[in-house]
């Protein structure tokens, strides 16, 4: 876990949003610094870029925290990712969880549920049916 640069305000209710991507941050369109601007205290968990991956900038005044999950079916990375991400969830004891992509949505989710987060919400900005053909 990378928590480089993490600094939270306390006395502010807490936003964590979740990708499993740091290219789908270009997904969330000013999100973050809304949010930060209306008084959240923003922290986004997403894995860290991969050589192959183009650099999207990350918002400022935002805290991130790099938790490594496999984008593909990968039972036990995705029990590992998991238990870091209720962990972390459990620790930052946020007010609002955002989680989009098919993989944060369900591990991130699951993490928030498991950690009672009070409101939770899935944003499905990215919808894995690129490659999808024929009848479902």
């Amino acid at each position: 876990m990378n928590n480089k640069g993490l600094s939270l305000r306390s006395g502010h209710p807490r936003l964590v949003m979740a990708v499993n991507s740091p290219i789908a941050l270009a997904y969330l369109q000013g999100q973050p610094q809304y949010f930060r601007d209306k008084g959240f205290d923003v922290v986004v968990l997403c894995p860290p870029r991969r050589k192959d991956e183009w650099e999207v900038p990350r918002p400022e005044g935002v805290s991130f925290i790099e938790v490594p999950m496999e984008r593909e079916i990968a039972p036990w990375q995705d029990l590992v990712s998991l238990w870091r991400l209720w962990r972390i969830i459990r620790a930052l004891r946020p007010t609002v969880t955002n989680v989009g992509t098919p993989k944060a949505g369900l591990l991130a989710g699951l993490a928030a549920w498991l950690s009672r987060v009070p409101c939770r919400f899935y944003t499905a900005a990215w919808l894995a049916v690129r490659d999808h053909h024929g009848l479902p």
